[in-house]
């Protein structure tokens, strides 16, 4: 979800999750929704990829990816989502955008039916033009992944050569704002792992300075180790990238330092409460806690779609069902699901994912309302004359 772009999208949204908030903690209660519908759908439009980044399971060389979606059932599934009153649908991979074919037919129909499409790329395919038929097709936001604000680092981490390319397509945004009458969003996702503990606040300006606004994740360990089928190597590779004891007190001082940034100004998207939990995640597996108990909200909030059609809203437990056989309706409300979400529940795993949104009046107007008021007294106070 993005942040809003007027007061009146911050009424309007915050009037519509109050309204939301009975019904969703009624619904947590129950393991099924009563009234309520996702606020998101992601879908991953691929398993292909050409990259072998250390915290993804691409990097075995032995995985085979998954059959793609078909674009009807990707028509199917927008067409629900309208009737669904879901706002907003992510494309992920993979690498999306090694099916650029299908990615601009789903921004057509997407738009036709009212619903922001957002994308999280590797940044290393597309050029000025596709940047811009995308666009113009109706691309809300594009989210490129950038690991280091070195190359060293970031290479390191992703593929060799790979962080001049998301530099340039980072540049490249820029161009295509100018030289178009979109106004669309770019977005820098960082996973926090031990490599680039140390240059966190440097990632964010290096966003802040192609007018993109970061955002930070830690690497899922525990639910790498825990996943059902998961593959050993990729756990290893994955475990080898956790901010460890010693690491602790750096990623502490580059999280407050990124809490004062947001502070004065709009380039970190998470919510106050994701940057901190960050902290306390690595910390907790740092000590070698392996539970963690937490109100886990994904179940009611986030659909996640798979390239074969598989559906769940949490991409560590096995799936729900499958879109090529239902509706996303009919799976939504589907016993399979509450199933689902009975797991979600009961999970006690470590896990610091963005998407099981701990929602609250209080935590939407601090960071939506009081935030930005106070960046603008601020920069307002320093233009004043001593």
């Amino acid at each position: 979800m993005d942040l809003p772009k007027s007061k009146l999208e911050f009424l309007v949204r915050s009037a519509q999750f109050a309204c939301r908030l009975p019904f969703l903690y009624a619904s947590f209660n129950r393991d099924r929704p009563l009234h309520v519908s996702p606020l998101s759908v992601d879908v991953n439009i691929t398993d292909r990829c050409n990259f072998a980044c250390l915290m993804c399971r691409g990097a075995n060389p032995g995985y085979k990816p998954k059959p793609e979606l078909s674009i009807d059932v990707m028509k199917r599934v927008i067409d629900d989502m309208k009737q669904m009153r879901i706002p907003y649908l992510t494309l992920t991979g993979g690498e999306p955008t090694l099916r650029l074919g299908f990615i601009l037919e789903t921004l057509q129909h997407s738009r036709a039916r009212g619903i922001a499409v957002g994308m999280v790329s590797n940044g290393s395919l597309l050029d000025e033009q596709e940047m811009t038929d995308l666009v113009r097709s109706g691309l809300h936001r594009i989210a490129f992944s950038l690991d280091g604000a070195t190359e060293e680092v970031h290479d390191s981490i992703r593929m060799p050569g790979s962080y001049s390319k998301v530099i340039a397509s980072l540049a490249m945004c820029q161009c295509v704002k100018k030289q178009s009458r979109y106004n669309f969003r770019v977005h820098v996702n960082t996973v926090v792992v031990r490599p680039n503990v140390r240059q966190l606040v440097e990632i964010a300006r290096i966003a802040r300075s192609f007018g993109a606004v970061s955002l930070f994740q830690p690497v899922d360990v525990g639910q790498a180790e825990h996943q059902v089928g998961s593959d050993p190597v990729t756990s290893a590779s994955v475990r080898s990238l956790m901010v460890g004891e010693r690491e602790i007190p750096v990623l502490e001082n580059a999280v407050s330092e990124l809490l004062a940034l947001q502070r004065r100004d709009a380039v970190v998207a998470n919510l106050t409460w994701q940057l901190r939990n960050i902290v306390s995640y690595y910390r907790r597996l740092a000590s070698g806690q392996d539970s963690f108990r937490f109100r886990c909200y994904t179940g009611f909030n986030t659909i996640h779609i798979d390239s074969d059609g598989k559906f769940g809203s949490c991409i560590f437990l096995p799936p729900a069902g499958d879109l090529n056989a239902a509706t996303l309706k009919e799976a939504w409300d589907s016993p399979a699901y509450t199933l689902h979400r009975e797991t979600i529940r009961k999970c006690s795993r470590p896990c610091s994912l963005n998407c099981y949104y701990p929602m609250s009046l209080g935590m939407l107007a601090y960071n939506f309302g009081y935030l930005p008021v106070r960046r603008k007294i601020v920069n307002a106070l320093a233009k004043v004359p001593a």
